[in-house]
């Protein structure tokens, strides 16, 4: 008896670890890219704009839809995607093989979008990983902050609608020259997701391209992205 007891809270213990690993859902991806960092005193070539949608710092409420600025570095083969969030201005920095990754990632999220296999709870790293760059400030003459941070390319649903989307993680300032714990919380930026359309995120993807990066000598050959975007803030949505 004592046996069979034993032999049954194994079994239950087993499919208890069983059922553990399939919440986990898939392993952690691989970081795609090195950390790297940029010239911040070099100025960007713009691009042009285009719109990503944004909540409010504590995630509540209906999305907002905002300009984001895209301008590429040369020097560091680096694109960045400046904008406006909470009264700071971010520059996110993304190298080649981010670039890469993102449209790879884009591809894959278009194809599970088409047979409409995207879980309802999202996922938020589902993509994979990429090494990024971040530079942040209030204004022109308060102090300029930058930093390596991660960031997730995944999906979620919003209002029951899909995005695409960047989870921007923290960035930590640690000063050149000086080391201290004062206002710590101050030197770290926020947590940031964007959520992209298809069609926002195919204009990305677009300024995204290599063969565009290494022709944007050629104006005639900007993409469509390129075109202002219409002054509105209401967000955009997929239907599903």
């Amino acid at each position: 008896m004592i046996t069979y007891i034993f032999m049954k809270m194994k079994i239950v213990y087993l499919i208890a670890v069983m059922l553990a690993f399939s919440a986990c859902g898939t392993p952690a991806p691989v970081v795609r890219s090195e950390p790297f960092t940029i010239d911040l005193d070099r100025s960007g070539t713009e691009l042009g704009q285009i719109s990503a949608q944004f909540s409010s710092i504590y995630n509540l409420g209906a999305l907002k839809r905002e300009d984001v600025t895209v301008l590429y570095h040369p020097y560091d083969d680096a694109v960045c995607l400046q904008y406006r969030y909470e009264l700071y201005t971010y520059k996110q920095f993304w190298n080649r093989e981010g670039r890469n990754a993102f449209i790879e990632a884009l591809e894959r999220y278009n194809e599970e979008y088409a047979a409409r296999d995207l879980g309802r709870t999202g996922d938020r790293a589902r993509y994979g990983t990429v090494n990024g760059y971040l530079s942040w400030r209030m204004s022109s003459i308060t102090f300029l902050l930058y930093g390596n941070m991660l960031m997730d390319l995944g999906y979620d649903f919003r209002d029951r609608a899909p995005y695409f989307i960047i989870c921007q993680r923290e960035a930590y300032y640690t000063h050149p020259t000086i080391q201290t714990n004062n206002n710590a919380d101050d030197r770290d930026s926020p947590v940031i997701t964007l959520y992209f359309t298809r069609a926002q995120a195919e204009e990305l993807a677009a300024l995204f391209d290599p063969e565009y990066l290494r022709s944007i000598a050629a104006p005639e050959r900007r993409p469509a992205a390129d075109a202002q975007i219409e002054p509105a803030n209401a967000a955009q949505r997929d239907d599903y």
